[in-house]
């Protein structure tokens, strides 16, 4: 039996007066990481199958999250419901009464599902909604109530996620969260032994910019060094387990190699190799995790009590999330040590920052202890210290020898930069600037521009669009309205569209992510009773015209009102163009289960998918395309078994810097991605599986 702790309870029921009293769909939850988001989402649902019936969808991008969900779940309303799993390496197609779906999977084969299949969807780190596809997905689904879970609602590229789910009805940030003992006590160290404060930036009349102070004052730290300071560490504290954050491959590889006694954990690991992995750091087998990505969001590990971070980042988002691995409380554990290896002022700024906001709402909890307020029920105070719920190491001779004359340097810098972000962007544009890329080219020839405005004005920043003047502040209300202006510049297909939106501000570059927008036959006035009854009628009709490919199956779309832009929202069985285009290979007699499939490819020499495409027809029984052809696909490299590549060159982090390295190789579209790419070997091959890939036209620099 779960009972809630009282924040949990105060969560519940403001969820509950939404749905019930206000008679709201959607729901939007903020609660820092280590709060137990997980459980507050399976007593909801409880709480709605009290009043309400139907199945539940669980949503999210990563697998490791959604095992931990189904076990959270499953332990709060028992083994007598059905769950299962729909991702890529498992998908449950019979009745459930909660499936746990990957967004990517669900992204790709939603049409086997009604829009009203589900009663109740929740989808868990759900900032990520925005990303390419992501929304469209979670729109495409007509729940009778939708709620989404996050701890960093802000995006790093400023979409609000409140225009999905309303803005939130409960909040409980990182600051409060520690301040009310209901995470672990962190003691931070911000690591400066690597830091050289030049004596002549004191006391000089003008301030250098914080660009230059980064550039004059850090150091790259020595790997062997920041290993050993680890380790002296670690011998500080009671059972250690630590978790090392690396910005890199490899960087994590060359990190897990320095500590012999560590795993390497990254998204090049095998997944099931990646969950035993975990699970023996979980059980104490292994002390130390070197992680790159897989472990900032959703990963609870309550035993961790030291987190290393390797190099700094000025994203706040990345920052909280990566803290938090360590935040939830432990009976093991009383406080967890934060050892951060800092390279820039921003982070600095960012720590102390947050300390004090904890210490200032420490307080206020203290006053109201004091006047005689209740205490928390289950008081998370009765197991934990009594200190401060965040020290840094401010008392330290050589952190205030370095550390606060700096941060005096950067609070008598800071006033310098422009008030408001609408000042700040109107100059950048004085610049020049028109990119995110461009500004942190430029920046620095304005003394008042900060490195990061999206970090300074982070209480109103309206994103890189609207800050550069790339882009109106407000798009269109509804779809309704952007159809009609759409239709006044002539365009009528999403080709179309997607060529020419740019030409109107206010037009989004994604329609059907509007809500009750289902798709491009709905946003061009197409009804689906004129539309011919199936999709092997339009199949006869592109044969009889002869239509080769989907551009000239838009052309004649056009010209036929009866056959739908996009025919995957028309017919759930819709099997590809490739098929109604008569361009797939005919298999009378395929092999029943990917596995089969699998072996006789290998039996033929087949060892990669790009040897596939050449070889299959060798074979009489291989399907054209078994991604397409088999539901529980379980991906390339299991289905031909082929071995994890070694000595691969690292991907670009991030869609922006690969972005930015495509642009500077010229290349101006899609195609040409394909063609010219491998002149980077760190560009991938499919740039659109970047968490928030924004589409090839802002990802080739064509949106302004």
């Amino acid at each position: 039996m779960f009972v809630p702790f009282e924040y949990q309870e105060e969560c519940l029921r403001a969820v509950q007066t939404v749905r019930e009293k206000e008679d709201a769909r959607r729901a939007l939850v903020v609660m820092a990481s280590g709060l137990g988001k997980t459980v507050t989402v399976g007593l909801d649902l409880r709480s709605f199958w009290e009043k309400h019936s139907g199945r539940a969808l669980y949503l999210c991008h990563q697998n490791e999250i959604l095992e931990q969900a189904r076990t959270t779940i499953e332990a709060i309303h028992g083994s007598g419901l059905a769950y299962g799993f729909f991702h890529g390496h498992e998908r449950t197609l019979q009745r459930t009464d909660v499936l746990f779906s990957s967004l990517q999977t669900m992204t790709r084969h939603k049409h086997l599902f009604r829009p009203n299949e589900f009663a109740y969807c929740a989808v868990d780190e759900s900032h990520h909604s925005h990303a390419f596809t992501y929304r469209s997905t979670i729109e495409y689904f007509e729940p009778e109530f939708l709620l989404g879970v996050t701890a960093t609602p802000n995006r790093l590229d400023e979409l609000n996620i409140r225009d999905i789910y309303g803005e939130e009805v409960y909040s409980l940030p990182l600051e409060e969260a520690l301040a009310r003992r209901l995470l672990c006590p962190v003691d931070y160290r911000l690591m400066f032994d690597e830091i050289y404060i030049p004596p002549d930036i004191f006391g000089a009349r003008r301030p250098p910019p914080i660009a230059e102070l980064n550039k004059r004052m850090f150091s790259p730290g020595r790997d062997e060094a920041i290993v050993r300071t680890i380790r002296r560490h670690m011998g500080r504290v009671e059972n250690p387990r630590v978790i090392v954050f690396a910005n890199s491959i490899a960087e994590c590889d060359k990190f897990a190699a320095l500590m012999p006694e560590s795993f390497a954990i990254h998204s090049r690991v095998p997944p099931k190799e990646r969950a035993i992995r975990l699970e023996m750091f979980r059980q104490g087998l292994v002390q130390v995790v070197v992680v790159v990505d897989v472990m900032n969001e959703g990963i609870d590990v309550p035993q961790a009590n030291i987190l290393v971070f390797l190099r700094a980042t000025d994203s706040q988002t990345i920052f909280f999330q990566q803290l938090g691995r360590g935040l939830r409380r432990s009976k093991e554990k009383k406080r967890v040590l934060a050892l951060d290896f800092v390279a820039n002022c921003e982070r600095i700024l960012m720590v102390s920052e947050l300390h004090q906001r904890v210490a200032e709402e420490h307080e206020k909890q203290l006053q109201k202890r004091s006047a005689g307020a209740r205490g928390e029920k289950r008081s998370p105070q009765d197991d934990l210290d009594s200190g401060a719920p965040m020290t840094l190491n401010t008392d330290e001779p050589e952190f205030r020898e370095k550390i606060i004359p700096l941060l005096r340097l950067l609070k008598q810098v800071r006033p310098n930069f422009y008030p408001t972000w609408q000042e700040a962007g109107a100059a950048a544009k004085v610049l020049g600037v028109t990119t995110k890329e461009g500004y942190a080219r430029t920046y620095a020839r304005d003394i008042r521009l900060p490195s990061s405005p999206r970090y300074l004005y982070r209480e109103n920043f309206p994103g890189w669009e609207i800050f550069l003047g790339r882009r109106a502040v407000e798009r269109y209300p509804t779809w309704e309205d952007a159809a009609r202006a759409a239709k006044a510049l002539g365009i009528r297909t999403p080709q179309e569209y997607r060529e020419r939106y740019a030409e109107d501000p206010r037009l989004p570059a994604d329609p059907p992510t509007y809500r009750g927008c289902t798709g491009w036959n709905v946003f061009f006035g197409r009804q689906e009773k004129n539309f011919y009854p199936s999709w092997t009628d339009i199949s006869d009709i592109c044969r009889q015209h002869g239509i080769l490919s989907v551009e000239d199956y838009r052309a004649l779309c056009t010209k036929d009102e009866r056959l739908p832009f996009s025919p995957w929202d028309v017919y759930p069985d819709f099997p590809g163009f490739n098929k109604i285009l008569g361009l797939r290979h005919v298999v009378e007699d395929p092999y029943p289960t990917w596995q089969e499939a699998g072996r006789a490819a290998k039996e033929i020499g087949i060892a990669s998918s790009v040897q596939y495409t050449r070889k299959y027809k060798s074979d009489p029984r291989l399907y054209a395309a078994p991604s397409e052809s088999y539901v529980d696909f379980p991906g390339w490299a299991t289905f031909l078994d082929i071995p994890p590549r070694k000595n691969v060159t690292d991907p670009y982090p991030n869609w922006e810097e690969a972005s930015a390295a495509a642009r500077n190789l010229g290349i101006q579209s899609s195609t040409e991605y394909r063609e010219k790419r491998k002149a980077d070997p760190r560009l991938p091959a499919v740039p659109y599986r970047y968490p928030e890939f924004p589409g090839w036209r802002i990802f080739l620099g064509k949106n302004g």
